[in-house]
């Protein structure tokens, strides 16, 4: 008797290209709802949020100035200082040993020593300033007002800014996880009408979103790595609040994003073909 050929393998290969072809899931990629894993009192803080040496730094718009605070990881202030700028202190960022802060108006980046005195005052031009940070070796500046992230450059007392990525609705704050640019967006603002759409963005070569997390609530303002767990500054959005906190996520910065589902791929050599099942986690 004439053995019974294989007709699975043309099936197997045929649905193997298939899958390849239409997208298995690619790491990174993805639109996903954020566990927060805790809250910490944010004192007075107001805008931005940066981690530095075990605490964190927060700036404070009040009546009476603008005021930089360090916070002790339970919320207890630890220090307060004056920062000297023009308007509302909106950017702030630690690196090249020196504090960087930029005001709201979008004409001013500060150079500052760890007391917050001026060493040198660049002056930009953007609407509205609202996030700073160090990565890779760059200075990162965003401005809600055109919905972009700029790479700047410092040189002669004047700051230029390269676009960078455009189209994130209204980004408030940066932050930098070793490889990759994250930043918040403010709900209701200029460039994200939506009320209820709170989102943070993780941003790869050349400024695409690679992954978007959904925050829960309230209006996010500053966004930090704590050690690599990923940290954000909420506020109620009322002006001179004191209801801020500093909310802690499930992110890791050198986590690979959570996959929405893995593919099974089952094959057998006669008979029943192969399978190609999708298995959702």
């Amino acid at each position: 008797m004439k053995r019974a050929e294989c007709r699975s393998v043309p099936v197997f290969v045929a649905i193997l290209v298939l899958g390849l072809a239409i997208g298995m899931p690619q790491a990174h990629a993805g639109e996903y709802d954020l566990s927060v894993v805790g809250t910490i009192p944010g004192h007075g803080a107001d805008t931005a949020l940066v981690w530095k040496d075990g605490t964190f730094w927060a700036l404070d718009s009040q009546p009476t100035g603008e005021w930089a605070t360090q916070f002790a990881t339970d919320g207890t202030p630890l220090a307060s200082f004056s920062v000297p700028v023009s308007a509302n202190a909106a950017g702030l960022a630690w690196g090249q040993s020196a504090w960087w802060v930029a005001n709201n108006t979008g004409d001013q980046i500060l150079e500052c020593d760890e007391s917050f005195n001026i060493v040198n005052t660049y002056s930009a031009s953007l609407s509205q300033l609202t996030g700073l940070v160090w990565g890779g070796g760059n200075l990162w500046a965003c401005d809600n007002a055109s919905d972009t992230i700029y790479q700047v450059t410092l040189s002669g007392g004047s700051a230029s800014f390269t676009p960078w990525s455009s189209g994130n609705p209204d980004p408030v704050g940066l932050a930098w996880d070793g490889s990759s640019i994250w930043s918040i967006s403010h709900p209701g603002g200029s460039g994200n009408a939506d009320p209820d759409r709170r989102d943070i963005y993780r941003h790869g070569t050349g400024g695409a979103v690679l992954d978007t997390y959904h925050y829960p609530e309230r209006y996010g303002q500053g966004i930090t790595f704590m050690d690599g767990q990923l940290c954000y500054l909420e506020i109620s959005g009322l002006e001179y609040a004191s209801d801020a906190e500093i909310v802690l996520t499930d992110i890791g910065a050198s986590d690979d994003s959570p996959e929405p589902a893995t593919w099974l791929l089952l094959a057998c050599t006669c008979g029943a073909g192969a399978v190609l099942r999708r298995r959702s986690e």
